[in-house]
Protein backbone atom coordinates (compact mmCIF):
# COMPACT_ATOMS: atom_id res chain seq x y z
CA UNK A 1 0.00 0.00 0.00
CA UNK A 2 1.35 3.45 -0.98
CA UNK A 3 0.84 6.34 1.41
CA UNK A 4 0.54 9.67 -0.42
CA UNK A 5 2.90 12.37 0.81
CA UNK A 6 1.97 16.03 0.88
CA UNK A 7 4.17 18.36 -1.10
CA UNK A 8 5.65 21.00 1.17
CA UNK A 9 5.81 24.44 -0.39
CA UNK A 10 8.37 26.67 1.31
CA UNK A 11 7.02 29.99 2.53
CA UNK A 12 8.65 32.77 0.54
CA UNK A 13 11.07 34.68 2.74
CA UNK A 14 10.49 38.45 2.77
CA UNK A 15 13.12 40.47 0.91
CA UNK A 16 15.56 42.39 3.10
CA UNK A 17 15.66 46.17 2.98
CA UNK A 18 17.26 49.20 4.62
CA UNK A 19 15.08 50.54 7.45
CA UNK A 20 13.67 53.90 6.27
CA UNK A 21 10.33 54.12 8.14
CA UNK A 22 9.38 57.62 9.26
CA UNK A 23 7.80 60.89 8.20
CA UNK A 24 9.30 62.83 5.29
CA UNK A 25 8.24 66.33 4.22
CA UNK A 26 9.38 67.22 0.74
CA UNK A 27 8.89 68.91 -2.58
CA UNK A 28 8.65 67.71 -6.14
CA UNK A 29 9.35 69.80 -9.21
CA UNK A 30 7.58 68.95 -12.46
CA UNK A 31 9.67 69.62 -15.55
CA UNK A 32 6.43 69.53 -17.59
CA UNK A 33 4.38 72.12 -15.66
CA UNK A 34 7.41 73.93 -14.15
CA UNK A 35 5.58 73.83 -10.79
CA UNK A 36 6.71 72.75 -7.34
CA UNK A 37 4.34 70.68 -5.19
CA UNK A 38 4.88 70.11 -1.46
CA UNK A 39 3.99 66.79 0.13
CA UNK A 40 4.43 64.57 3.17
CA UNK A 41 5.06 60.81 3.14
CA UNK A 42 4.33 58.70 6.22
CA UNK A 43 6.24 55.46 5.58
CA UNK A 44 5.75 52.30 7.61
CA UNK A 45 8.03 49.27 7.41
CA UNK A 46 8.82 46.14 9.41
CA UNK A 47 12.50 46.38 10.40
CA UNK A 48 14.68 44.46 7.97
CA UNK A 49 11.87 43.96 5.44
CA UNK A 50 11.93 45.55 1.95
CA UNK A 51 8.17 46.23 1.78
CA UNK A 52 6.96 49.79 2.43
CA UNK A 53 3.41 51.06 2.99
CA UNK A 54 1.89 54.26 4.23
CA UNK A 55 0.20 57.55 3.39
CA UNK A 56 1.07 60.38 0.99
CA UNK A 57 -0.54 63.79 1.61
CA UNK A 58 -0.50 66.83 -0.63
CA UNK A 59 -2.53 69.81 -1.74
CA UNK A 60 -4.76 72.40 -0.21
CA UNK A 61 -7.16 71.25 1.05
CA UNK A 62 -4.94 68.33 1.94
CA UNK A 63 -5.71 64.98 0.30
CA UNK A 64 -4.50 61.57 1.50
CA UNK A 65 -3.51 58.69 -0.76
CA UNK A 66 -2.11 55.26 0.04
CA UNK A 67 1.46 54.40 -0.91
CA UNK A 68 3.28 51.12 -1.39
CA UNK A 69 6.86 50.42 -2.31
CA UNK A 70 10.11 48.60 -1.73
CA UNK A 71 13.63 49.46 -0.63
CA UNK A 72 16.73 47.30 -1.00
CA UNK A 73 19.60 46.92 1.46
CA UNK A 74 21.58 49.67 -0.34
CA UNK A 75 18.71 52.19 -0.01
CA UNK A 76 17.45 52.14 -3.60
CA UNK A 77 13.67 52.57 -3.40
CA UNK A 78 10.54 52.78 -5.50
CA UNK A 79 7.19 54.04 -4.19
CA UNK A 80 3.81 54.10 -5.94
CA UNK A 81 1.10 56.51 -4.77
CA UNK A 82 -2.43 55.51 -5.76
CA UNK A 83 -4.23 58.77 -6.59
CA UNK A 84 -7.95 59.52 -7.06
CA UNK A 85 -10.00 57.34 -9.40
CA UNK A 86 -9.17 58.11 -13.03
CA UNK A 87 -5.70 59.49 -12.23
CA UNK A 88 -2.54 57.60 -13.13
CA UNK A 89 -0.52 56.65 -10.02
CA UNK A 90 2.55 58.68 -9.06
CA UNK A 91 5.75 56.64 -9.18
CA UNK A 92 8.79 57.81 -7.16
CA UNK A 93 12.19 56.16 -7.48
CA UNK A 94 15.64 57.01 -6.18
CA UNK A 95 18.04 56.47 -3.32
CA UNK A 96 18.18 57.12 0.39
CA UNK A 97 20.87 59.70 1.22
CA UNK A 98 21.29 59.94 4.98
CA UNK A 99 17.85 60.90 6.35
CA UNK A 100 16.63 62.09 2.92
CA UNK A 101 14.81 60.44 0.03
CA UNK A 102 16.02 61.82 -3.31
CA UNK A 103 15.15 60.90 -6.86
CA UNK A 104 12.79 61.28 -9.78
CA UNK A 105 9.11 60.70 -10.44
CA UNK A 106 6.58 60.19 -13.20
CA UNK A 107 2.94 59.17 -13.60
CA UNK A 108 2.85 55.45 -14.27
CA UNK A 109 0.53 52.49 -13.83
CA UNK A 110 3.34 50.01 -14.60
CA UNK A 111 5.71 50.75 -11.65
CA UNK A 112 8.32 52.05 -14.09
CA UNK A 113 9.04 55.31 -15.90
CA UNK A 114 9.82 55.49 -19.59
CA UNK A 115 11.05 59.03 -18.85
CA UNK A 116 11.34 61.07 -15.67
CA UNK A 117 8.95 64.01 -15.53
CA UNK A 118 10.59 65.67 -12.56
CA UNK A 119 12.65 65.32 -9.42
CA UNK A 120 11.95 65.33 -5.71
CA UNK A 121 13.61 65.51 -2.33
CA UNK A 122 12.06 64.67 1.04
CA UNK A 123 13.49 64.83 4.52
CA UNK A 124 15.04 64.87 6.95
CA UNK A 125 13.20 61.84 8.32
CA UNK A 126 11.56 62.29 11.72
Amino acid sequence: MHTPTAAVTPTPKPQNGLYIAGTYKGSMFSEITQKTVFFTMFIGQNKGNAALSGIYTSGSPQKEYSLKGTVDTKGTFSITVQQSAGQTPLYFYGAVQGDYLKGNFCNSSTNACSASTGFFQAGPRY
